[in-house]
């Protein structure tokens, strides 16, 4: 199993972006940044751990912190991104209950118990 954790992505990708000082001021300026820089950006580095050599057909993919986009992206969107550029199963991870040992393991943070509503490529929630 491979994992890759999204709650450091936005503070990495705005700490790059050009003019992130003036965004802070005026965060309705960021809208359209979002909606195209920051989803490639995203789908870009979950793309790396889907397609690197540790991932073979036989890897299942965790991604976890998917909490940390809201307000930023939709899941969805990043899923649309990378969907034809893998053959790797993917899966997302949301937990309402996580004991110390399950994600760390999988390379993912330890998370408070939020309700959790399964997330699908083209349906409405149903796995």
């Amino acid at each position: 199993m491979a994992a890759f954790d999204f709650t450091p992505v936005f503070a990495r990708w705005m700490a790059a972006t050009d003019y992130r000082d003036e965004y802070f001021r005026s965060p309705s300026d960021l809208t359209i940044k979002l909606e195209t820089d920051f989803v490639e950006y995203a789908a870009r580095q979950l793309r790396e751990t889907l397609t690197s050599p540790k991932a073979d057909e036989n890897t299942v993919v965790a991604a976890c912190g998917v909490a940390s986009l809201y307000g930023f992206s939709r899941v969805s969107l990043l899923l649309k991104e990378v969907e034809n550029d893998h053959s790797r199963t993917a899966g997302i991870v949301f937990s309402r209950r996580i004991r110390e040992s399950e994600l760390p393991a999988a390379g993912c943070s330890r998370r408070m118990e939020l309700p959790g509503v399964p997330i699908t490529l083209h349906s409405g929630g149903e796995l």
